[in-house]
């Protein structure tokens, strides 16, 4: 069953309180839905994976543990600890003589313990008494049970398990967050080549990801669900997020998606050489880019919406799909050939679009913008307007100012005096001629001094028109968003 995150008062809190110190694969999942806490959030590491169409192999530390893939790693440490101890001493306090790095499972109350009394490498087993443990700021109390474990029934502490980690899967490249860069990976590398007598792999360090310009937070519940994410912007756009240079430090602002979407456009369009590029150096680099990091950014929308054989999917169950070796030749040239046709809806129109139900509706006022050619194919329409549910989802979660119910069907029925009927002429005849966002919500003002309306009652009157409400979005660049047909027409009440 897939993981999911659920509101806090849909966990099972005690659960993790009273299970505190042993692996997470034997905590029992407090959200009720998988055999374990660890394998509940490997659930979602797995589904966010797949939805975007990145092909993972997930591995258990537990079941190679288990298995005894990690015995001869644990094996060399421990024959080698007096090293492992000189190594360690450089990154960790408390290193004494007594120091031994594994750490056992009790057997009696299923706790990870500290407390190694004896080790024997020839018979693969350490005996251990289970005591305290120091977690953060709390203490872990052990049972004091005396035992003893195979090296198949505990861990190596972390520092030294990771190099191990390389050792055994035949790690080549090894990713991590700038907070790993000055204690893990110099302690890491360090223990790989002195205790381990191996090469580390190649490292790349990331910068901080902040999300709507914080801090993100699993303890804090400031964090974003990858499932939730796609349901306001296409695959391809997040994706596309990550080809961005990691080194430099990157908000992923929901609020904004309108900015990531308008990027992700530009950049598209560089690749397929429709914009107004020039011979400057800029240009050029972007070009660059393009050139390489489109073709992968888009092959697993490819391979979704066509088939083995380069025909078409409309509406697509899955929006991704994994890339295999012997497709990826197939979908470059479906990328360069068919698919330079698409149809991308500005964000913005496609949440405009979003404040009607009536799929018809959206698309002919896609078609009559000029969006949607009318000779386009099934699958470009279809392509085109499904970024309209996206925008929609956005304004809804968001709350921004396309989080309403447009009164396309009919006309509200507005009362207005003659001077009021003046003034939306007026402005009618204005926004005909000018497009400019600023410029037309400038003319509103100017247009209720003209004829002595109250500034407040003015705008009102446009809520209800377009709106049968009180208020709404900021009006001006509203007006300048929505199809001009449609504004010209309900601005002098013909319907």
């Amino acid at each position: 069953m897939d993981g999911n995150i659920v509101e806090l008062g849909d966990v099972n809190a005690g659960a993790l309180g009273r299970n505190l110190g042993k692996p997470y694969t034997e905590i029992p999942d407090p959200f009720g839905c998988c055999d374990s806490y660890g394998e509940h959030f490997s659930n979602l590491i797995e589904r966010s994976a797949r939805l975007l169409g990145i092909p993972v192999e997930m591995v258990s530390n537990t079941e190679l543990y288990e298995s005894g893939e990690f015995e001869d790693a644990t094996r060399y440490v421990l024959e080698h600890r007096e090293k492992a101890r000189e190594v360690l001493g450089h990154y960790q306090d408390k290193v004494d003589e007594e120091y031994v790095p594994f750490n056992p499972i009790c057997d009696e109350c299923g706790k990870i313990t500290e407390t190694v009394t004896a080790v024997n490498t020839d018979e693969g087993t350490v005996e251990y008494r289970c005591t305290d443990m120091e977690a953060g700021d709390q203490t872990i109390e052990g049972c004091g049970h005396e035992g003893t474990a195979t090296f198949r029934e505990g861990k190596l502490p972390w520092r030294f398990e990771w190099p191990a980690q390389w050792e055994v899967l035949g790690v080549d490249h090894e990713p991590f967050g700038k907070d790993h860069a000055e204690g893990s990976w110099p302690s890491g590398s360090d223990v790989a080549r002195n205790v381990f007598e191996i090469e580390p792999p190649v490292p790349m360090a990331y910068e901080w990801f902040t999300l709507d310009g914080e801090a993100f937070s699993s303890s804090s519940g400031h964090v974003v669900m990858v499932q939730d994410v796609l349901e306001m912007i296409e695959p391809e756009v997040l994706r596309y997020f990550f080809t961005k240079d990691p080194s430099k430090a990157r908000d992923f602002s929901v609020e904004h998606f309108d900015h990531l979407v308008d990027d992700f456009d530009a950049f598209e369009r560089t690749y397929y050489g429709e914009d107004d590029r020039d011979d400057s150096d800029a240009d050029e680099k972007a070009a660059e880019i393009a050139s390489a990091a489109y073709p992968p950014t888009i092959r697993p929308t490819l391979a979704a919406r066509f088939d083995a054989d380069g025909a078409p999917i409309l509406d697509p169950e899955d929006k991704s799909v994994p890339v295999t070796d012997d497709r990826r030749a197939q979908l470059d040239e479906l990328a360069d050939d068919e698919f330079s046709g698409r149809v991308r809806l500005p964000y913005t129109f496609a949440a405009v679009l979003g404040m009607t139900d009536d799929p018809d509706l959206r698309e002919s006022i896609a078609r009559r913008e000029g969006h949607v050619p009318d000779d386009a194919p099934e699958w470009v329409t279809e392509f085109a307007l499904s970024r309209v549910e996206r925008a929609r989802e956005w304004a809804r979660r968001t709350g921004n100012e396309f989080d309403y119910e447009l009164k396309r069907a009919e006309m509200p029925d507005v009362d207005v005096d003659a001077d009021t009927e003046a003034a939306l002429d007026e402005l009618a005849d204005f926004v005909a001629d000018h497009d400019d966002p600023d410029e037309i919500q400038g003319e509103i003002y100017e247009t209720a001094k003209r004829h002595d309306i109250d500034i407040g009652d003015f705008f009102s009157v446009g809520y209800r028109l377009f709106f049968d409400d009180e208020q709404g979005p900021k009006l001006g660049p509203f007006l300048a968003k929505l199809d001009r047909e449609f504004v010209l027409t309900r601005l002098r009440r013909e319907g």
